[in-house]
Protein backbone atom coordinates (compact mmCIF):
# COMPACT_ATOMS: atom_id res chain seq x y z
CA UNK A 1 0.00 0.00 0.00
CA UNK A 2 1.02 3.31 -1.04
CA UNK A 3 1.48 6.38 1.22
CA UNK A 4 -1.11 8.67 -0.80
CA UNK A 5 -3.31 5.64 0.12
CA UNK A 6 -2.69 5.56 3.49
CA UNK A 7 -3.16 9.76 3.52
CA UNK A 8 -6.49 8.94 1.51
CA UNK A 9 -7.87 6.09 3.71
CA UNK A 10 -6.88 8.31 7.07
CA UNK A 11 -8.41 11.36 6.13
CA UNK A 12 -11.72 9.67 4.94
CA UNK A 13 -11.76 7.66 8.02
CA UNK A 14 -11.03 10.80 10.14
CA UNK A 15 -14.19 12.50 8.18
CA UNK A 16 -16.39 9.47 8.67
CA UNK A 17 -15.90 9.09 12.58
CA UNK A 18 -16.67 12.61 12.89
CA UNK A 19 -19.68 13.01 10.89
CA UNK A 20 -21.11 10.05 11.97
CA UNK A 21 -20.89 11.80 15.70
CA UNK A 22 -22.26 14.79 14.89
CA UNK A 23 -25.61 12.94 13.25
CA UNK A 24 -25.79 10.42 16.04
CA UNK A 25 -26.52 13.02 18.45
CA UNK A 26 -28.53 14.84 16.63
CA UNK A 27 -30.83 11.87 15.34
CA UNK A 28 -30.78 10.57 18.34
CA UNK A 29 -32.46 13.59 20.48
CA UNK A 30 -34.63 13.67 17.65
CA UNK A 31 -35.48 9.66 18.51
CA UNK A 32 -35.73 10.48 22.21
CA UNK A 33 -38.28 13.33 21.64
CA UNK A 34 -40.22 10.90 19.23
CA UNK A 35 -40.10 7.71 21.17
CA UNK A 36 -40.29 8.15 24.78
CA UNK A 37 -39.76 4.44 24.99
CA UNK A 38 -36.36 4.19 23.52
CA UNK A 39 -34.57 4.99 26.75
CA UNK A 40 -34.36 1.41 27.55
CA UNK A 41 -32.06 0.63 24.56
CA UNK A 42 -30.70 3.76 23.91
CA UNK A 43 -26.79 3.14 23.91
CA UNK A 44 -27.41 0.10 21.90
CA UNK A 45 -29.41 1.80 19.24
CA UNK A 46 -26.83 4.70 19.47
CA UNK A 47 -23.85 1.98 18.61
CA UNK A 48 -25.28 0.31 16.21
CA UNK A 49 -26.67 3.64 13.99
CA UNK A 50 -23.02 5.44 15.05
CA UNK A 51 -20.95 2.05 13.52
CA UNK A 52 -23.81 2.20 9.96
CA UNK A 53 -23.35 5.54 10.03
CA UNK A 54 -18.76 5.39 9.41
CA UNK A 55 -19.39 2.36 7.41
CA UNK A 56 -21.37 4.44 5.23
CA UNK A 57 -19.11 7.55 5.28
CA UNK A 58 -15.97 5.64 4.65
CA UNK A 59 -17.96 3.66 1.41
CA UNK A 60 -18.96 6.95 0.23
CA UNK A 61 -16.20 8.88 1.02
CA UNK A 62 -12.98 6.91 -0.37
CA UNK A 63 -13.81 7.22 -4.66
CA UNK A 64 -14.67 11.35 -3.83
CA UNK A 65 -11.69 12.02 -1.73
CA UNK A 66 -10.12 10.05 -4.60
CA UNK A 67 -11.10 12.45 -7.27
CA UNK A 68 -10.64 15.00 -5.05
CA UNK A 69 -6.68 14.89 -4.50
CA UNK A 70 -6.33 13.64 -8.32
Amino acid sequence: MRLKDIRYYSLVTLLALANAAFYTVFIMLGLREVFPSIEENFEVISAAMYIFLVVIGVAWGIPRLRTFFG
